[in-house]
């Protein structure tokens, strides 16, 4: 891909924006294969996030739309090899399907749904909390078609004692001991009519950083279960244990009861896996330290709003930074699990500064939270969040400025602090991750955070750290990406997703 062509409106997203002077790691925008440029949080896993700009519009293109990884290793399908497998000790027919087989041989079905990262606005978080830090760009709606889950499960034949559905995909880990992303769904979810197995987005093939050739679509909740390149599905008679389920993606049980699905067999005492999508709001025009230019004495504001499924029934603006509200124009009704555009005039009568904020709410009476729920791997940030822009003689109608992007690869710009232990850290720690993941996550974690982070990554994912070791790598990242001075508050909790 020619990057020199490829380019897109940035202006305005430094000032209290994605790439404000006040952040620890700074953030580019990056290009890569068969994307437009995107804002780089990391190159090894890939992870890339939409700008505001390609989020104003119904649906988001495939070649701007978000990219999560968990494993460093995109998979390469050969589409003639490749195979589904359903199994388990559950499952009455093991099935092998084809690619061919699995688009031909079962009703097709399309519906519109948004794909939400679970961590979207873990970067807005206050005390921050370790992970990537992604901002509101973590999110997307599209057309997913492919055929149901629950007449894949069928045509196999499901025993009386199933009680769960386990996905793999065909991407893997750099390191063996590190656990393979599996998920589970309930048999009740899996069995919905909504659950679907996706090979088209948008009317296209699935992207290559999108799931190729088959991903699973579970409208309504967060796409940690939204597993790519879907290769097998195990029908099984018991809770799936593995770590990212048992371990990973969880919430503090009763933080949030309106999305808390039960789940007897993945809830403890002290947690329940993360699912439903809360209710949320953003705001795409204006965006955040945009200058506009004074033309007339309204301004649009517009966004879209969402929730898991329920329906959104009202959004509100506040110029006022919550004191009073207005209600806003619904837009044209895309499906129950995509989101909702929205519009309001507001008045502009004199240059200066302004400040927006939208706040939805559902059918059901749930709206967003008007102040931050804590919790340790930074999940459900749905606090309304004000968005500041300028009217003036000196603005402009709209972004012209255009600003070419370089192919995406691990930073070159960012090295780590040439001192005792670094080459520990890039010898161990950048297996998996690039460098950008370390200043990333710096400024926040003292050094009880960062031995957290550190035994995590050789103890569960599988770090070839020696012990002997490890003090030299803590005290090497609390010494130059610890808890900075400035910090009166911080927080040593580790996301518990390794994400």
């Amino acid at each position: 891909m020619n990057a020199s062509i490829m380019k897109i409106l940035i202006c305005g997203l430094f000032v209290c924006g994605i790439f404000s002077a006040g952040d620890v790691h700074s953030e580019t925008l990056e290009v890569l294969p068969g994307k437009l440029p995107l804002i780089k949080k990391s190159f090894r896993p890939v992870n890339f996030e939409s700008t505001v700009e390609q989020l104003d519009q119904d649906y988001t293109p495939n070649n701007a739309f978000f990219v999560r990884s968990h494993s460093p290793n995109l998979p390469k399908v050969d589409l003639k090899k490749w195979k589904l497998v359903v199994e388990g000790e559950s499952v009455e027919n093991q099935l092998s399907l084809t690619f061919q087989q699995l688009t031909h041989d079962f009703t097709q079905v399309e519906l519109s749904a948004l794909l939400l990262c679970s961590g979207n606005r873990r970067g807005r978080f206050e005390p921050r909390v370790q992970g990537v830090q992604w901002n509101e760009g973590a999110v997307g709606n599209a057309k997913w078609r492919g055929v149901r889950l629950k007449d894949v499960l069928q045509k196999a034949g499901i025993k009386s004692d199933a009680v769960e559905v386990v996905f793999n995909g065909s991407d893997f880990p750099n390191v063996s001991a590190t656990p393979d992303f599996e998920k589970s769904l309930p048999l009740s979810k899996a069995l919905d009519e909504n659950t679907i197995i996706a090979f088209k987005m948008n009317g296209a093939d699935i992207p290559e950083l999108n799931g190729y050739p088959a991903r699973l679509i579970v409208p309504g909740w967060t796409a940690t279960y939204w597993i790519k390149h879907l290769s097998s599905i195990r029908i099984v008679s018991k809770p799936y244990d593995g770590f990212w389920m048992k371990k990973a993606y969880r919430i503090p049980k009763g933080k949030f009861k309106d999305v808390e699905t039960p789940w007897t067999g993945q809830e403890t005492e002290q947690n329940v896996p993360v699912t439903e999508i809360v209710v949320n709001s953003q705001i795409t025009f204006p965006r955040d330290g945009e200058q506009l230019k004074k033309n007339k004495n309204f301004l649009t504001i517009r966004g879209y709003a969402w929730d898991s499924g329920k329906g959104i029934q009202t959004v509100h603006i506040s110029m006022d930074n919550g004191k009073t509200w207005q209600e806003a124009e619904l837009g044209k009704d895309l499906g129950k699990f995509a989101w909702r555009p929205f519009k309001a005039e507001v008045k502009i009568d004199k240059d200066g500064s302004y400040s927006v904020m939208s706040r939805a709410t559902n059918v059901m009476g749930q709206t967003q939270s008007m102040e931050l729920i804590h919790n340790p791997p930074g999940y459900h940030n749905n606090v309304p969040r004000p968005i500041l822009f300028t009217v003036g003689v000196q603005g402009k109608d709209r972004v012209v400025e255009l600003k070419s992007a370089k192919p995406a690869k691990a930073s070159e710009s960012l090295e780590l602090v040439d001192a005792p232990g670094r080459e520990l850290v890039m010898a161990n720690c950048m297996i998996c991750h690039s460098v950008e993941y370390i200043p990333m996550n710096a400024g926040f974690l003292d050094e009880k955070g960062w031995t957290a982070v550190v035994q995590k990554m050789q103890k569960v994912m599988g770090a070839p750290i020696h012990d002997e070791d490890v003090p030299k790598v803590v005290n090497y990242l609390s010494q130059h990406y610890g808890l900075t001075p400035k910090k009166s508050k911080s927080s040593s909790a580790v996301d518990s997703s390794g994400s």
